[in-house]
């Protein structure tokens, strides 16, 4: 006979009932919000999430449509893309924000993501400027020709950004060591890196610190806060490397996110540092990462990654 858990243990218990999870004040929205009508065409699911467990590495990853989208009808923008080579122990990542202005950014974000993963699983890398902006500049091509497909027809860069435009955000961890590894990433636009451990001493808070992104003025603009693809001719992508050790989580994640996470000490940092002191189910992560705040609209990406502890 199976084992049966009462209504009320589930509801005292957040990592067996992935909804609801609110931080703090949910507002009136989170919980008066539906999921408004279907649509007449294809379109993104509202919600995907995977979950990735091997050689001791843990990933999780989720994209959940965020509460104006469901408000309004239109459909999920942000997109994510996981890629692993076992011969080489090469893990890619990407997360990808549509920009919201651009009626297909959905289309965009998605391509691009894919695109970044499969160019970067299995190239010899390179920590330099030109190798980078040269890969952004060709996922730029692929986002145009994509919207060529969609019905621009050999537009400038401003008539493809009002049909699509997509911040992007792609980070690569290679085997280095028995005890770190070496992560290098870039991306345009305001998705974000974190780093957080899950080896903190007994009480001691959750934080995270932030590596990459945020929202930070540019020359290279579709909205007034974000630069996106496809990026113009002038534009280049400077590439980060850290080394990632053991016990630590690596979060990839778009604006929805990383806005919230303030300062990387705030009551949002530190309750998902808690829930993510060790990977959740794929379905709890996805219910974690778009927890209910008022003020909290936005689409929700994120990944994110814990490292092999010693």
């Amino acid at each position: 006979m199976g084992h049966r858990v009462s209504q009320d243990a589930l509801a005292d218990d957040l990592s067996a009932l992935p909804e609801p999870y609110t931080i703090g004040d949910p507002g009136r929205s989170y919980g008066e919000i539906g999921g408004n009508e279907p649509l007449a065409e294809p379109a993104p699911p509202d919600t995907v999430c995977d979950a990735f467990d091997f050689g001791g590495w843990a990933v999780r990853a989720a994209s959940v449509r965020g509460l104006s989208h469901r408000y309004d009808g239109s459909v999920r923008q942000d997109a994510y893309a996981v890629r692993y080579s076992a011969g080489t122990g090469r893990l890619v990542v990407a997360v990808c924000d549509g920009v919201g202005s651009a009626p297909h950014s959905h289309v965009a974000a998605a391509a691009a993501a894919d695109f970044l993963v499969d160019e970067l699983v299995g190239v010899d890398l390179e920590v330099s400027e030109p190798f980078w902006t040269g890969l952004f500049r060709d996922a730029s091509e692929h986002v145009n020709a994509v919207a060529r497909r969609h019905g621009v027809k050999d537009g400038t860069l401003a008539d493809v950004r009002n049909l699509m435009a997509t911040t992007a955000l792609v980070a690569v961890i290679d085997t280095a060591a028995e005890d770190n590894w070496t992560v290098t990433c870039a991306g345009v636009g305001d998705s974000s890196l974190w780093l957080g451990r899950t080896d903190r001493s007994p009480g001691a808070p959750a934080s995270w610190s932030a590596l990459l992104g945020g929202k930070t003025p540019s020359t290279d603009v579709t909205s007034t806060t974000t630069s996106a693809l496809p990026i113009s001719k002038h534009t280049a992508v400077e590439p980060l490397q850290v080394i990632l050790e053991s016990a630590a989580v690596l979060l990839l994640c778009s604006d929805g996110i990383g806005d919230a996470l303030g300062d990387g000490t705030n009551q949002v940092a530190r309750t998902l540092g808690d829930q993510w002191a060790s990977p959740p189910t794929a379905l709890n992560f996805a219910a974690q990462a778009s927890f209910g705040k008022r003020g909290l609209f936005d689409d929700r990406t994120g990944i994110a990654i814990w490292s092999p502890r010693p």
